[in-house]
């Protein structure tokens, strides 16, 4: 006997989805939506981040902000300004930069460098001539401290006078937007209009971060085969010494340049320190004055380096000597 006024049960399913079509529409887009985000936040966390493909090539990242993970996916460094590929405008502009050096091109440079010191001058058109040429090889840049200006890390080949291989090195150029909207290199820090602290607390963070300490090491690495492979550039460079004054740029990763050697000679008596030593805690450039200014590198002292103190201290930076030069080392890189 069956129950009046009631349909069967296929009929009663089929009711009640014609009555809760839409919701269940709305509910099965929401569970589509959800799923879709979940899958797309475990992909980004298992993607790569701008640091080193298997080429030993450096990647960069046009975000303003790049994470970069460490070999073993140990430690994560948000890098603020991340290390990109330089413009054409700016590569262009740093070869016409150490064409006019090669030349010993006055004029040229004039046009490039903003505030040209004249004791640059004089010793781009008086430098003796070992270096043969310039071959500027991948160029990257870094955000600088205000628009339109920009950090720049220039790899380039030296090419030593009867030298046959080639000598790798990094030189930083800080490049500014003039009035005209053209690009010049600073050629003093009254063009970059910061104080000298404020400039070398910033430079020194960037040269901290991991993209710009992996580009470094990827020169040195490629230096130390050049050495290796030639002997002739091998002896060549130890005769140079590591305190040489580069012209064509200030250097992070220790280049020999055009310029005297700042070593003690028999006449002239090493330097004293005052006693005191302190250990650098990362490869860092020694400066001949305490500013991170583009043209007053004269050395390079690697990581562990036990240097001596001169008493000297100013804005942060510590008077030290390194291997019988006297110069600055900024004091974040020593402990």
């Amino acid at each position: 006997m069956s129950k009046s006024g009631r349909g069967s049960a296929p009929d009663e399913i089929r009711e009640w989805i014609s009555d809760h079509l839409l919701y269940i529409i709305i509910g099965a887009i929401a569970l589509v939506i959800l799923l879709v985000v979940i899958f797309s936040v475990r992909a980004c966390k298992k993607g790569k981040t701008p640091t080193e493909d298997r080429t030993g090539t450096i990647t960069t990242s046009t975000e303003s902000n790049a994470n970069v993970t460490t070999a073993g996916d140990e430690t994560t460094q948000t890098i603020q300004h991340p290390l990109t590929q330089a413009s054409s405008e700016i590569r262009t502009l740093i070869e016409t930069y150490y064409q006019a050096v090669q030349n010993k091109d006055i004029e040229t440079l004039r046009t490039v460098v903003m505030n040209l010191p004249a004791e640059e001058e004089s010793r781009i058109a008086n430098s003796n001539g070992y270096i043969e040429g310039y071959r500027v090889q991948d160029v990257y840049t870094k955000d600088g401290m205000s628009d339109g200006a920009n950090v720049v890390y220039a790899c380039v080949d030296y090419m030593f006078r009867d030298i046959e291989t080639a000598y790798p090195a990094l030189s930083q150029l800080y490049v500014v937007t003039a009035d005209d909207g053209s690009l010049k290199i600073a050629g003093d820090s009254d063009v970059i209009g910061i104080g000298s602290a404020e400039y070398s607390s910033y430079m020194a963070q960037l040269e901290s971060d991991s993209d710009f300490l992996q580009l470094k090491a990827q020169v040195q690495e490629a230096n130390s085969k050049a050495l290796a492979s030639d002997s002739a550039l091998q002896e060549f460079a130890a005769g140079l010494g590591e305190s040489v004054t580069d012209t064509a740029g200030s250097t992070s990763a220790g280049t020999p340049a055009e310029g005297e050697t700042t070593e003690p000679t028999e006449t002239e008596p090493a330097p004293q320190g005052n006693g005191e030593t302190r250990v650098t805690t990362d490869g860092v450039n020694v400066r001949s004055e305490p500013n991170s200014d583009w043209d007053n590198v004269i050395s390079f002292a690697e990581e562990g380096t036990t240097v001596n103190l001169t008493g000297e201290e100013a804005d942060g930076w510590y008077g030290v000597i390194v291997d019988g030069v006297e110069g600055y080392i900024y004091g974040d890189y020593l402990r």
